[in-house]
Parts: C-alpha cells; structure tokens; sequence
C-alpha cells in the first residue's frame, strides 16, 4: 500500500466509526422517545375504558338481537370503536323473533346442547366485521374485537381477516372447528402478531 492510499484510508476511517455512532446515537434516541411517548400516552390513559367497558357495549347492542341467543360485538382500536354489530337476519328479510329460527342439525357448533344452529342470522361478529371502518395492522396497531359469546369458526376467520389479534369474550361457544383451526395458525399469526383469545369473567 502506497502512502497516499493510507492517507484516503486513515481520512475516511474517522468519517465511518462517526457514522456509525451517529446510527446508535439516533438509534438510541428513538428508543428513549418511543418510551417517552409510551409512558405518556399511559399517563393520558382513561382507565374507565378497560374490558368491562367494552363488554357493557355488547350487553346493550345485543339486545337488539332478533335470533334466540341475545348476542353483540364490538370492534376497537386504541380505546377508540369502530365497529358494532348483533345478531339477526339479512336486511329486508323476516326476523327469527317474528317467525322463527331456521334450525339445521350441527353437532360441531352451537352456543346450547341442542346441537342444532339458527341459519337464518348472521351472526353479530359478522355484522361488527361489515360496519367496521378500519383495518388493523402493525403500523396502526391491531383490533381487539368484544363478544357476547366466543367467536364460530368463520366469524373467527373473517375478524382475523380485518386485523384482528386479541378476542374477548364472555361465554363459550361450542366450535371443534374452529378450536382446530386456531391452534394450526401460523407462527407469524399465533406468536409474532401475539393473538390471544380470552374469557372475561364477571367481577
């Protein structure tokens, strides 16, 4: 190496180990802030908006149900709702509280030990999914979805569709299916997005 080559190299060696520390100066200074914010954003936090809250949301909306079961859910990002729904009919169609359920035998699913499940509702889940005016994601944060009973397995798939990664919810639905299919979820669903299921038990 001749000497004007050590000169460029000892030259620019400062200029990188400088750029590199300014990587971990900014890189550092992100976390702190990012704490900052977290710390603040807690201090700000309404602590009258917990799981309680969000489920007395579904005890009223669910008493707009047309079916047998009085179910509702209620979708929500940040304390902030975006999404509501309860159980009945297809717009335009006839209520099951008018002339009845449509039973069909399903031995897999069902909220009773009938074995048997209404057809003509949609179920409240469903309906929160339709009306809900947002998607969850990492960037914005994902969904906590509030049900009466625990989620089928299709009202499952469609709320983990919208971005929905944390379910709560207050009785539990019989769904072999369903039960199967959350448990073969992926890693990056089950582990890396963090998706909890849930029961909130009544103080």
């Amino acid at each position: 190496m001749n000497m004007n080559s050590r000169l460029r190299r000892s030259s620019i060696e400062p200029i990188i180990r400088y750029y590199e520390t300014s990587k971990e100066i900014d890189s550092m200074l992100e976390k702190t802030l990012a704490s900052k914010r977290e710390i603040l954003e807690r201090m700000n936090m309404n602590l009258n908006l917990n799981h309680n809250y969000w489920m007395e949301h579904c005890d009223v909306a669910s008493k707009a149900s047309t079916c047998r079961v009085k179910i509702a859910c209620v979708i929500v990002r940040d304390n902030i709702l975006l999404g509501i729904g309860y159980n009945g009919s297809a717009s335009g169609d006839d209520h099951c509280a008018d002339i009845g359920c449509l039973f069909v035998e399903n031995p897999i699913a069902g909220s009773g030990s009938t074995g048997k499940s209404c057809i003509r509702t949609i179920h409240a889940e469903m309906n929160a999914v339709l009306k809900c005016t947002a998607r969850g994601n990492k960037k914005d944060g994902w969904l906590v979805s509030y049900s009466s009973y625990q989620p089928c397995l299709n009202c499952t798939k469609a709320l983990i569709q919208i971005g929905v990664r944390t379910f709560v919810w207050k009785t539990p639905y019989k769904d072999e299916w369903r039960d199967l299919y959350m448990v073969s979820l992926s890693h990056k669903i089950r582990l890396e997005q963090v998706l909890e299921s849930f029961q909130l038990n009544e103080d």
